[in-house]
């Protein structure tokens, strides 16, 4: 895995060989259109990974933000990760990610497409990420990182696995916590298994 690490117009990052060769072609069976063209709606379409290539992605980021120098704590943050694909000629608006999601990796499954487009604190285009196919690009998310993404002048899909590092909510998780503890304390009928 090689990354390289870029500040303009905000601190990100590239990667190339994220994947093996090997692990991409089975990630790649994840994707029911596999490069054929695709008219339909949504436009945008999001949908589970298997769990097989969840573990591969999950360790290969965890490899990844250790390049980075980032710290992952398992007690405050998790890693999500969801397979991604995007009509021909669609548009998908500018925007900044949720404050919740601390790393954004978008990891570049097509063989060839278009990178993600960066803009600055204004909104103001400056560059266009490479597209490095099984390998990727991505931010420590802040206020100014200001992104969008198309599929422009393409006739194939846009196929990415978009992975995150994200802040776990307490209140969230004690929440279902205690609702799961519920269920299981006073419905044992709603009991699992």
């Amino acid at each position: 895995m090689e990354v390289i690490n870029i500040e303009t117009p905000w601190p990100h990052f590239e990667v190339k060989h994220f994947l093996t060769a090997d692990e991409c072609s089975l990630v790649k069976e994840n994707f029911k259109v596999a490069d054929t063209p695709c008219d339909s709606k949504p436009i945008t379409k999001h949908f589970a990974i298997k769990l097989r290539d969840y573990k591969i992605m999950e360790s290969r980021f965890m490899e990844l933000l250790d390049q980075l120098d980032f710290n992952f704590d398992k007690d405050t943050m998790k890693f999500t990760c969801r397979c991604h694909q995007l009509a021909p000629n669609a548009v998908y608006k500018i925007h900044n990610d949720a404050e919740k999601k601390i790393v954004s990796f978008v990891l570049h499954i097509s063989e060839q497409a278009n990178g993600t487009k960066l803009y600055d604190k204004d909104q103001v285009f400056v560059k266009e990420t490479g597209w490095h196919f099984c390998g990727g690009a991505g931010f420590l998310r802040d206020e100014h990182t200001w992104h969008s993404f198309d599929n422009l002048n393409n006739t194939k899909v846009r196929q990415t696995i978009l992975m995150n590092i994200i802040k776990i909510d307490p209140e969230r998780l004690e929440t279902l916590t205690d609702r799961f503890m519920n269920i299981m304390k006073n419905k044992p009928e709603e009991r699992l298994g």
